[in-house]
């Protein structure tokens, strides 16, 4: 309980102990598997999921029944929610844990609830949502104004580590290019990488 309280501090800058408190008394913390569904599409999300560990995946369907991978949430601190709890709108994508996750489960009545009590937390909450948001544009900014390369060189320089965590599948979904393009961008970049190091080592021979 308090390495979340440390975790809201440090992380959304939450300053009032008496409302980290009442935060925190609210929570139910989780484990739980790989592939396990938080909030399914179309469904309306009982609670919003901080996320402490682990990697959880966004997708949607296409007209076909294709899986579109929206996003990814991989920071300890993020908020695992793709709506203003107020709205009480059916989820438009299905959040899925892509590994073993450590979650707090917050009920979205409640945090209605302590949003009318401390500002503070409404704060945190729309900080979130910006962060989200500012996400899904770069992202889509990405898909659109960049060729397959580049998308990848973007997603390895914005998600940091994240490539070697997630399968093939879902970083080619995401960055909207075909697993085989994917397997011809990894080898392309281990053969300027050993083509590099050659290089290197030759010059320092020299």
């Amino acid at each position: 309980m308090e390495k979340f309280k440390k975790l809201l501090q440090q992380r959304y800058q939450l300053t009032d102990t008496r409302m980290l408190c009442a935060l925190a008394d609210s929570i139910t913390f989780q484990h739980l598997d790989k592939d396990v569904k938080l909030i399914v599409e179309g469904e309306t999300a009982a609670n919003i999921y901080f996320l402490l560990s682990g990697i959880v995946r966004g997708f949607y369907y296409s007209e076909n029944g294709k899986e579109i991978t929206d996003c990814f949430v991989y920071e300890s601190g993020d908020i695992i929610a793709n709506d203003v709890p107020t709205n009480n709108a059916p989820s438009l994508i299905t959040e899925e844990t892509l590994v073993p996750c450590e979650i707090a489960a917050l009920p979205i009545n409640k945090i209605q609830e302590l949003m009318s009590l401390y500002p503070e937390i409404t704060q945190m909450y729309l900080q979130c949502l910006s962060l989200n948001l500012n996400r899904h544009r770069e992202h889509k900014i990405a898909l659109s104004r960049y060729c397959a390369a580049t998308r990848y060189r973007w997603m390895k320089r914005t998600y940091p580590g994240l490539m070697d965590q997630v399968k093939k599948k879902h970083i080619a979904s995401f960055l909207n290019i075909t697993p085989q393009t994917m397997s011809n961008l990894r080898k392309r970049e281990r053969t300027e990488q050993f083509g590099m190091a050659s290089d290197t080592d030759h010059a320092g021979a020299k």
